[in-house]
């Protein structure tokens, strides 16, 4: 049984403003195009159907808009959580069928990729619109293998 993985980070978003809270930080038009850019790029490379699973957060949820128009959103991708909520993310939503796209933030992204192959604690540096493909074996989430990485 294998399970692929997409592990996408959001495109660029606007700086905070003062009054602003950073889940409500918006994509701005250059990262509109990434996350158009990026649609093109996976739509390519995976197999379907896909599940969408993305941050709360309004830059996430702008991006994961492109992939599909009803994303499941789940607070365990927020900004502020740990690798280890996205891995239960993925042992949830996961499935062999189904290619599994998740669309966070960086370091949260780069660290779950990172112990899912066996890396690095430090994990894996991601830019805006970075996608990492893995494929795993099993729902363990150890011992998978990076077969892609996209960026715009």
């Amino acid at each position: 049984m294998a399970i692929d993985i997409i592990l996408l980070r959001h495109a660029t978003a606007a700086s905070k403003a003062r009054s602003q809270s950073d889940k409500e930080r918006e994509l701005t038009d250059h990262g509109k195009i990434e996350a158009s850019k990026m649609f093109d790029a996976v739509r390519c490379f995976t197999k379907q159907p896909m599940t969408v699973v993305c941050s709360p957060y309004l830059r996430a949820i702008q991006t994961a808009s492109y992939f599909d128009k009803n994303p499941n959103i789940d607070a365990r991708l927020g900004a502020e959580r740990s690798s280890r909520d996205l891995l239960s993310v993925i042992r949830e939503f996961g499935t062999e069928q189904e290619t599994l796209l998740i669309i966070g933030h960086s370091p949260v992204l780069g660290e779950a990729a990172a112990a899912m192959v066996g890396a690095s604690e430090t994990g894996i540096a991601y830019g805006p619109a970075t996608a990492v493909f893995i494929q795993i074996g099993s729902t363990t989430l150890l011992h998978g293998v990076i077969t892609g990485v996209l960026a715009p």
